[in-house]
């Protein structure tokens, strides 16, 4: 039988005492990073637990916006704390996580200043989002309707409740605040292109077509180019000798929106040229194309008491989005950048 001399007992047991202590105190210390406070604004404390999320729902853009301005690999295991010419995604991550969430907590507090919510911390907001899950469930158990998903994400909550509180916040300001007539009547000379419809144009236009599969014959995209090219400089040149290879375009103001949708690029150039310009040549819908501007209609002058109720919702919202960007200019925080910097790094 093997017997071990209890020194050596000893120091066994205290190895064994000394690993399981460790192992507590790394679980503890795991634990505790959730609470950790990422920055004080205003003097509520930002746990990690409260921000990460916000974070986490950066990394796609993030990732897409390296891939095209840096034909990154998101995938590579340096990716997220890689320097791309000054700019390191987890910090563009973080740091547009920080914009999103800092702009919620100036709402929050102005909302439970304004008696619109009772408590603002993040504890408060998981604990009703569990609720109105449980809610959900008790509803379709009961065969009752459940408007959107049968379960809410804590963001797909989170998001609801904030849209609703922007909306009622906008409304009870607006009650204290009135504009007169005469300026209403400034915001609108101000902000007249909103109410105008852009003027009618007659427009001149050509399209030639091609066969992609056609790489050198008669039909090929290089000789679409060439008839395109031609009828340009001919129309330049004040040449009308080849008008017949196009049509006369009338673009109504008040239907540019459906004409942008079915010829975005074509609306864009008529948009773009003043009368008797001609675009350059551009591709749209398998076809080489070319127009020239004829005439640009004179548009009426819209009328301010035919705008008015629009009028005052925009000053309104305009208003209403200083007033937040000065309450955030004026907001006191103190960020630790060091756990900010340590957010969504694992």
């Amino acid at each position: 039988m093997l017997r071990l001399r209890w020194p050596k007992v000893r120091g066994i047991l205290f190895v064994i005492l000394l690993v399981s202590y460790v192992g507590v105190l790394h679980t503890r210390t795991s634990a505790e990073v959730k609470d950790e406070t990422v920055a004080w604004v205003n003097g509520y404390a930002v746990s990690v637990e409260e921000f990460e999320p916000w974070v986490t729902q950066q990394r796609s853009l993030t990732a897409d916006y390296f891939v095209r301005s840096y034909q990154a690999d998101p995938g590579s295991a340096e990716f997220w704390l890689h320097d791309y010419n000054g700019e390191i995604p987890l910090h563009v991550a973080q740091d547009n996580a920080w914009k999103g969430f800092f702009i919620n907590r100036i709402l929050l507090e102005l909302s439970k200043k304004n008696g619109l919510i009772g408590n603002t911390n993040y504890s408060s907001f998981v604990k009703a989002w569990s609720q109105e899950n449980e809610r959900r469930k008790e509803a379709l158990s009961l065969g009752k309707p459940v408007y959107g998903p049968e379960e809410l994400s804590f963001h797909e909550y989170y998001g609801y409740v904030m849209d609703q509180l922007a909306l009622r916040l906008q409304e009870r300001l607006s009650v204290e605040w009135s504009a007169t007539d005469e300026e209403l009547r400034a915001y609108f000379q101000q902000t007249l292109p909103l109410y105008q419809s852009p003027p009618d144009r007659q427009v001149k236009h050509a399209a030639f077509t091609f066969d992609v599969d056609d790489a050198e014959g008669k039909n090929s995209r290089a000789a679409a180019m060439e008839r395109a090219t031609k009828l340009k400089q001919a129309w330049e040149n004040g040449d009308t000798s080849l008008d017949e290879t196009s049509e006369l375009l009338q673009l109504k103001g008040d239907m540019l929106r459906s004409y942008s949708e079915e010829d975005p690029l074509l609306t864009g150039q008529a948009l773009r040229l003043e009368e008797g310009q001609v675009s350059a040549v551009f591709e749209e819908h398998a076809a080489l194309h070319v127009i020239r501007v004829e005439s640009v209609a004179n548009t009426p002058q819209p009328a301010y008491e035919e705008h008015k109720d629009q009028v005052k919702r925009a000053w309104t919202r305009e208003k209403y989005k200083n007033y937040i960007s000065a309450l955030a200019q004026e907001a006191r925080i103190k960020r630790d950048e060091a756990v900010f910097r340590s957010v969504g790094s694992k």
